[in-house]
């Protein structure tokens, strides 16, 4: 404990280790210790992907399919309005993962990037020239709405994933 208060002084220590040693100096030996942080508060800094704000399509585990008008389905993302050729952005910095440029299946063309802690973002219905392994940095364009894929109208079908878990982006968007 000492060493890790001097640490503390000379700067040698994360900030998460300092409220670790702040708190269980607070609360003193035997006493409840900070746990592990909740994994939301180390997600990268998440920003939008687009220049649109129009939200059409919400997360939801059960949702009309837009394109037969019959089947309730999951969508496991967000869908921005985001015209044909309009850019696409990176929501936080990472690395490409995943490109695929063929133009078939539900989500057309798209990128995958892998970002800090798990956390994973998608981008289809978008058309890039980056391949898999580029650094791309928040707010670096990655590329543009291409309207592949099974679709009523372009946009920008945004998803995110922790630890292979599709999870809601608007909850991590800052």
């Amino acid at each position: 404990m000492a060493q890790q208060a001097s640490d503390s002084l000379s700067g040698n220590m994360t900030t998460a280790d300092q409220l670790a040693v702040n708190a269980n100096a607070a609360w003193g030996p035997g006493d409840i210790q900070l746990g592990e942080l909740n994994s939301r508060d180390l997600s990268p800094d998440f920003g939008w992907p687009s220049d649109y704000n129009k939200v059409t399509s919400g997360y939801s585990v059960a949702r009309l399919d837009p394109v037969s008008g019959n089947a309730i389905k999951p969508h496991l993302a967000i869908d921005i309005q985001n015209p044909l050729n309009a850019n696409v952005y990176s929501a936080a910095d990472g690395v490409v993962s995943k490109v695929y440029n063929q133009g078939l299946g539900n989500g057309g063309n798209y990128i995958k990037i892998k970002h800090s802690n798990g956390f994973e973002s998608g981008y289809f219905h978008t058309k890039t020239n980056l391949s898999v392994g580029s650094p791309v940095g928040k707010g670096f364009r990655i590329g543009f709405s291409d309207g592949s894929g099974r679709i009523t109208g372009p946009h920008l079908h945004f998803t995110l994933s922790k630890s292979g878990k599709k999870i809601n982006p608007l909850n991590y968007i800052k």
